[in-house]
């Protein structure tokens, strides 16, 4: 009898070690994801995990009631961004724009910054930046292309895709 409960002790003692480790092993993968939403389901997994875990070996209060308020934290954002992304709806432009040059913003964050932008069109031969000139816009071409002049004459042709006066808005210099 006294052989079986030791036994039954150390697999006890294993399986809790099992469940902690476990659950830091999903903290730490949460800190290396890129997307928000994945990082807050794996903080959650994490936190009812280690809530298991507390509860199994009778933990510390003060630890176990700080993995529940970070648990209920983590789910509200989670239905917050499920409630962000849920609304997101691109015309076929913006769609064709998202998918060649956005793909790495999340929809919510390149709808942001769609409502910032607008959408323009201009004649051929329209002047979009000039040398040592102030650039007040950053484009980015969607559909066309855009000759590049120095002196006068043709150095580079820019395509669909490709930004105008990001470096000056970076740097704040001139164009």
């Amino acid at each position: 009898y006294r052989m079986s409960a030791a036994i039954i002790a150390f697999i006890m003692g294993s399986i809790n070690e099992i469940i902690g480790n476990f659950s830091f092993i999903l903290t730490a993968f949460s800190y290396v994801m890129t997307d928000i939403l994945l990082l807050r389901i794996l903080a959650v997994a994490s936190g009812l995990v280690a809530i298991l875990y507390m509860y199994l070996i009778s933990g510390p209060f003060v630890v176990l009631s700080w993995n529940i308020a970070l648990l209920g934290l983590n789910m509200w954002r989670i239905i917050s961004l499920l409630r962000e992304r849920r609304g997101v709806s691109f015309t076929d432009e913006e769609l064709e724009l998202y998918q060649t040059i956005f793909t790495a913003f999340a929809p919510v964050e390149f709808m942001k910054l769609m409502r910032i932008g607008s959408w323009k069109t201009e004649e051929p031969g329209t002047i979009l930046a000039e040398e040592d000139q102030p650039i007040d816009e950053v484009l980015v071409i969607y559909n066309g292309n855009v000759a590049i002049e120095k002196g006068g004459k043709e150095v580079a042709q820019l395509r669909d895709g490709t930004w105008i006066g990001e470096m000056s808005y970076l740097q704040g210099g001139n164009a």
